[in-house]
């Protein structure tokens, strides 16, 4: 549930039943694919949008040292993941995704013939607790004789996640990968030369709370702080200000971090994302709130969200106020009286009266002109539904290899003689890629094609980890995500046009 505050800052919140989209935005959106009940959150503490899974299969050349299958060439393969059909929709607690892709090798082609394999790869992830993922990966072979598939191998491995995923703060995705492990394919129908596998799993991070632009897939100017274990995120907040004496003025609402149309050419937004790009640049608000004096503005490079609004308009004044998380930080708040000059910034401290649905507090500045009274209101993530799931899922210890007593590991071979052998590191190019074509499937979601029409089913009924069908008006019928065989998928589709 969100609770979503209008662009007239009326604290008599609206509540709506759908996670909402740019709730700065006078007009919020329902946000689109994403269900937080196939988010993962539960299990790992951090809701995701979309995934993908690569497996990577070796075999051994003549001197024993690993290279790429022939049989099975490329030897790479991406599953896009995601809600399986058949999740339970009224529960949190779904903490499997599922999909699955059809692929042609290329052993033996010639132009314009193919001659390889027709493999269908399944996979089924499954999340255990954070930085640890199951990951089963099934290939089966078309057999051309009887048409019908023949399981070549199932595997199951232990997906860690990787250390620079983990020194980061999962803004824009987590990574995990596995061991190198000895496997067999069937010899007969799959010729058998793959001795080992491994794979990588991508999973998209999803973020609560306001974008800086107009448009979904933009960046968020959300509050983004750690608290214990897990990261929360805040929509736009509310104030409150009023006088100390409780007549001086009236007291007054206002809405934080509201763009209006066209403030990006008139440097006055109040909803920011500052990173390290462009600093050198910066006009209007976002040079005169990017040094205010919170902890870690410095190094410029350190991520900032910011959102501001004025309020308290007074005899002498009225009060900026600048709200601002840094890396993931405490929540720093820091205001000036707006007079005939601009006063100087003061810090202030912020005392938290309820810590969720909705969070609330109260901020307090020593020297600050009027001394006047303010009341902090915002929508977090998680709420406190989804913490009680969180806090009810202990999940086990991270998992070493050796402690999965059904999986032989093995230890990868050195780089002597298997110079063929990609990287596990995160920053791959297998990864690069896996990250581009998840992308490409959060895009088509996020930025409809203008061939996509109305949809034809409540829920995916390919089974494939998908979208649900739509009419198209170019191929007929249409997903926008997902491996279904028998139907134009948009995240694919060379006619793929944004509206």
């Amino acid at each position: 549930m969100v609770y979503v505050v209008s662009g007239h800052a009326n604290l008599h919140k609206t509540h709506v039943s759908g996670v909402g989209y740019n709730l700065c935005d006078p007009n919020p959106q329902d946000s689109k694919g994403f269900n937080i009940n196939c988010s993962l959150v539960c299990s790992l503490g951090q809701p995701f949008i979309s995934g993908m899974a690569s497996f990577f299969t070796y075999r051994e050349d003549c001197d024993g040292n690993l290279i790429g299958t022939r049989l099975l060439a490329p030897n790479m393969f991406f599953v896009p993941i995601g809600c399986p059909s058949n999740f339970n929709e009224d529960s949190p607690y779904n903490d499997t995704w599922a999909g699955s892709v059809m692929v042609t090798t290329s052993h033996g082609a010639t132009p314009g013939f193919i001659a390889g394999y027709r493999l269908k790869i399944d996979a089924v992830m499954t999340a255990i607790a954070p930085g640890l993922l199951s990951l089963t990966i099934t290939t089966s072979r078309l057999m051309p004789d009887s048409l019908t598939y023949v399981v070549c191998n199932s595997i199951t491995m232990a997906m860690t996640e990787t250390a620079l995923s983990v020194a980061s703060d999962g803004y824009d995705a987590r990574y995990y990968e596995s061991e190198l492990l000895d496997t067999s394919f069937d010899q007969d129908s799959c010729g058998g030369e793959v001795k080992k596998v491994r794979a990588n799993v991508t999973l998209l991070s999803y973020h609560f709370g306001c974008s800086v632009k107009y448009e979904e897939g933009a960046d968020k100017c959300n509050l983004r702080t750690r608290v214990g274990s897990f990261i929360r995120e805040y929509s736009c907040l509310v104030g409150l200000i009023k006088s100390p004496e409780g007549d001086s003025w009236s007291p007054q609402v206002v809405q934080f971090g509201v763009n209006n149309p066209g403030c990006e050419v008139a440097h006055n937004c109040n909803c920011l994302y500052l990173g390290s790009l462009g600093d050198i640049y910066l006009e209007g608000n976002a040079a005169a709130f990017k040094y205010v004096g919170c902890p870690d503005e410095y190094p410029s490079s350190n991520p900032q969200r910011i959102q501001s609004a004025y309020i308290g308009y007074t005899g002498f004044g009225a009060y900026q106020i600048v709200l601002k998380t840094i890396n993931l930080g405490e929540i720093c708040v820091a205001a000036r009286l707006m007079g005939i000059m601009p006063g100087p910034w003061i810090i202030g401290s912020l005392t938290t009266i309820k810590s969720v649905n909705p969070l609330i507090m109260q901020a307090s500045f020593s020297g600050l002109p009027g001394n006047p009274e303010i009341l902090l209101y915002g929508m977090e993530f998680p709420t406190s539904i989804v913490q009680d799931c969180i806090d009810s899922i202990s999940g086990p210890p991270p998992m070493e290899p050796h402690d999965a007593p059904h999986r032989q590991f093995i230890t990868a071979p050195s780089a002597q003689g298997s110079t063929l052998l990609p990287s596990p590191s995160s920053q791959s190019l297998e990864k690069i890629k896996a990250r581009e074509m998840v992308k490409k499937i959060y895009e088509v979601k996020a930025r409809p094609c203008v061939n996509l029409g109305m949809a034809l089913e409540a829920a995916p009924s390919c089974g494939c980890g998908g979208g649900i069908l739509h009419q198209c008006s170019i191929h007929g019928e249409c997903r926008q995500a997902g491996n279904d065989t028998k139907k134009k998928l948009c995240w694919k589709c060379d006619d793929y046009s944004p509206k």
